[in-house]
């Protein structure tokens, strides 16, 4: 099923008076932004289909529409990769997929149409969810994702997948893992002593790894790769028995409501 990608934006949320200028300069950028944004997903859209709907006033609250209908799948990866884009958070991740320098530049360009104190907030469907998912976002909030302008970063982390492929007469011998849910093809280097655990992963045909170590993502081409490789293991099986004894283990969590409800208020009230 086809619909149009939809976002709502509300600017400067009850002040009276503000520069047309600036909510010129705001929209555009946006909306510069949210055209990136689906050109590295592959969604192909013009930034030509890009308007304002359902104005409202005491602010600048607005939909901003693409008005050519993508397919579901793309429609929520766009809203998820839009969401982490506004609200990237260095300490929490370190990469949101393989958005290029180009969209890194626009969401610097976004966050410098707004004043130091500014809030702005932007609602934002999501798979699972009735209501759209509502972001706030700051200048601040914007620029922490301008680290990302470094080409190559490098971090402590994990990746799983199927083992793939075996290099072990290269001077660093290397195993390829295929990614569980990107299905992108991850090179892992290890040691030359760690060579028992790699045969060991051989045992169990099809299995599911979990590659542990140094990782290195180029925002420049999208790859990852696990430059030293320290831990080796099989991901635990799924255990339908376990999986079923875990309903009605905790009877009285929510108090009575119903767990929409109870999700509701741990989350503020954000639906």
């Amino acid at each position: 099923m086809s619909k149009e990608i939809k976002v709502r934006v509300k600017f400067s949320p009850g002040v009276k008076g503000v520069p047309i200028l600036k909510l010129a300069q705001q929209m555009e950028k946006m909306a510069d932004l949210a055209q990136s944004v689906a050109s590295d997903l592959g969604i192909g859209v013009s930034s030509e289909n890009w308007v304002a709907e359902k104005f409202r006033n005491s602010s600048c609250a607005f939909d901003l529409v693409c008005r050519t209908p993508v397919e579901d799948e793309d429609n929520q990866k766009f809203q998820s990769t839009f969401n982490s884009v506004i609200s990237f958070n260095p300490r929490t991740a370190k990469t949101v997929g393989a958005i290029s320098r180009q969209t890194v530049d626009h969401a610097v360009a976004f966050a410098g149409t707004f004043d130091e104190d500014e809030i702005a907030s932007v609602s934002l469907s999501t798979a699972g969810r009735k209501r759209p998912k509502t972001v706030k976002i700051s200048k601040n909030k914007l620029l922490a994702i301008a680290d990302l302008r470094t080409e190559v970063q490098s971090y402590y982390g994990s990746v799983m997948g199927t083992l793939y492929g075996w290099t072990r007469g290269a001077p660093r011998p290397f195993v390829n893992i295929r990614d569980i849910t990107s299905s992108e093809l991850i090179k892992c280097i290890y040691k030359q002593e760690d060579h028992q655990k790699i045969l060991s992963l051989f045992a169990k045909e099809g299995a599911i790894i979990i590659v542990t170590g140094t990782i290195k993502y180029d925002n420049a081409s999208g790859k990852t790769e696990i430059t030293e490789a320290t831990d080796f293991e099989f991901a635990p099986e799924f255990n339908e028995e376990a999986y079923n004894n875990f309903f009605g283990m905790i009877p009285d969590i929510t108090g009575g409501l119903d767990s929409a409800e109870y999700i509701r208020r741990i989350r503020g009230g954000d639906n």
